[in-house]
């Protein structure tokens, strides 16, 4: 027994798919590439699929990652080659690397996501009109949102929300497109 861990990409139409429809997509794919996985015991038996963060619905990922334990004696080379043919079109496995039992659960191990926000313009905006509204923007300790959910000021309607702890890393490519590093909490997803 192996268990590998895979990096792969949702692309395309498969961002419309759920993430449990994502796992059946998977299970018939390794039937069809005639991988044997290790299953569950017990009376409904599952295959050994341990999936990172849920991605929400219709987002495009260039990094899921999921451990498959797998009976087959294979070398990560010829599990690549053997799943990629019987994969739909839009998933992609990227890289497979073998690991140990003692390796920790990838829902304990994934700590930040990193973000590609594009900003549609109704007109062009100067590099540095961008650059200076991001670095004011990024300078702030916290910002002031009405009408949301969060801590209270008890004298108005309006919340205050740290930023400290929403970023790590925010990079503009004055473009428009905005990549950005969020923390991921355990055992939750970013939607």
């Amino acid at each position: 027994m192996k268990i590998m861990r895979v990096k792969f990409k949702k692309e395309g139409d498969m961002i419309y798919i759920s993430h449990l429809d994502l796992q059946r997509t998977l299970q018939r794919a390794f039937r069809r590439a005639e991988i044997q996985l290790c299953y569950s015991q017990g009376f409904n038996p599952h295959p050994k699929m341990s999936y990172g963060n849920a991605l929400a619905l219709g987002t495009e990922s260039q990094g899921e990652y999921v451990d498959i334990e797998v009976e087959d004696e294979l070398t990560e080379k010829e599990f690549l080659e053997k799943i990629a043919p019987e994969l739909p079109v839009g998933l992609e496995f990227v890289k497979c690397k073998e690991i140990d039992k003692t390796v920790p659960a990838l829902s304990s191990v994934i700590e930040w996501g990193e973000y590609l926000f594009t900003i549609p313009l109704e007109r062009k905006l100067s590099k540095e009109f961008v650059k200076s509204k991001v670095l004011d923007y990024m300078g702030k300790e916290e910002i002031i949102k009405k009408n949301y959910s969060c801590i209270k000021n008890i004298s108005s309607n309006e919340g205050t929300i740290s930023l400290s702890w929403l970023y790590r890393s925010f990079f503009p490519n004055f473009l428009c497109d905005l990549t950005v590093s969020i923390p991921i909490p355990n055992s939750s997803a970013i939607s």
